[in-house]
């Protein structure tokens, strides 16, 4: 499949600032289109660890929203992927 057209902004938080072992962080942010900044519904956003390792993924809501439970502190970065292209 081809490239999807338009580029996304996709912003993050992660959760609670002082981890401990009993508390699960969460990555919570929004997908939007980069020129409009219309929200994406339907983009799969994947959570990597530092091997690229997909350790947890979820669709954008209506509103672009998303949520990862975590699970356990570390390093990870997020991608963000609809049918048609990465982005």
């Amino acid at each position: 499949m081809g490239r999807a057209a338009g580029a996304v902004a996709l912003g993050a938080v992660l959760g609670g600032v002082q981890p401990s072992p009993v508390d699960a962080q969460v990555v919570m942010g929004s997908v939007l289109e980069s020129n409009s900044s219309a929200p994406l519904a339907g983009v799969l956003v994947s959570l990597l660890d530092v091997s690229g390792e997909r350790v947890r993924a979820t669709l954008s809501d209506d509103t672009g929203r998303f949520y990862l439970d975590v699970g356990r502190f570390g390093r990870y970065s997020l991608r963000a992927e609809r049918i048609g292209g990465r982005f």
